[in-house]
């Protein structure tokens, strides 16, 4: 299953492209099942967004061609003339299941006909998704949207030097406090979907520090956009903590305004 030299790519997929009848072509019967099963409306919606962006990119990986070159984690915004570039029959060919066993874990992708599986990350937020597959296991994604909290989040939950950076930020690059915060908690949790720090989880926020080390003033271009931005900006990043600490990490942030993607690529 591995594909030799192939990309790691990450899709966003808003869920309002879909049309009722391209998730019904494009999902196996046990897909479709599973869909129906959940109840609330958008929750479906950013489900079967995760998991057709998550087709979309696998299939893509395999053709991948001259992105085979590249070191970087590459996007694709998917609409609905992109993933007409496959056919119906290509996509349900393409299976996404859960985790079955009692930990749980990330979904795997591979091929219907065979039982080997490649792990992808997948996350969703307000109706839009994203889907991630990469070389290693050691990357993960967040989608996150940027919201005021009560002064005891931010205290709580995030360490001095983190404050600071935030506070840095908004003054020297006139970007707003709640959408650096929310980049950060998206980064932490990102780091909790690996296995470097899959003994934490979300009530061990303040103990998991991101220091991002250079590319903070490129994060604006990013928090100016007023569509999702383009290209994926990639920030040097290290925490203490995790096995192995310190550990080294490139972050890849992309997005709105409104919207933030943040990715873990790389943990070394």
């Amino acid at each position: 299953m591995a594909i030799p030299n192939a990309p790691a790519l990450v899709g966003i997929l808003d869920s309002a492209e879909l049309s009722a009848d391209c998730c019904a072509s494009c999902l196996s019967p046990m897909e479709l099942e599973e869909s129906f099963a959940i109840r609330h409306a958008q929750r479906r919606a950013e489900w079967l967004a995760g998991r057709i962006a998550a087709k979309y990119i696998f299939l893509e990986r395999q053709g991948s061609g001259t992105l085979a070159d590249s070191p970087e984690l590459c996007l694709r915004q998917i609409t609905s003339g992109a993933l007409a570039k496959f056919s119906s029959e290509a996509y349900r060919d393409v299976i996404v299941a859960k985790d079955k066993s009692p930990a749980g874990g990330p979904a795997r992708i591979g091929w219907r006909c065979s039982g080997e599986r490649v792990r992808t990350a997948i996350s969703h937020v307000n109706g839009t998704a994203c889907a991630f597959i990469g070389g290693t296991e050691n990357y993960a994604v967040d989608l996150e949207t940027p919201s005021p909290r009560v002064p005891e989040f931010y205290l709580h939950n995030f360490t001095p030097r983190e404050r600071s950076w935030t506070g840095d930020c908004a003054r020297l690059f006139n970007m707003d406090t709640d959408w650096l915060y929310t980049l950060l908690w998206s980064a932490k949790e990102c780091l909790l979907k690996t296995p470097a720090f899959a003994t934490l989880s979300l009530w061990n926020m303040a103990s998991i520090e991101i220091n991002i080390l250079a590319g903070s003033e490129r994060l604006k271009a990013v928090h100016q956009a007023t569509v999702f931005f383009g290209n994926l900006e990639f920030l040097q990043v290290e925490t203490p903590q995790g096995v192995g600490s310190p550990r080294h990490f490139r972050l890849a942030v992309g997005g709105t305004a409104n919207l933030i993607l943040a990715a873990v690529t790389t943990l070394e």
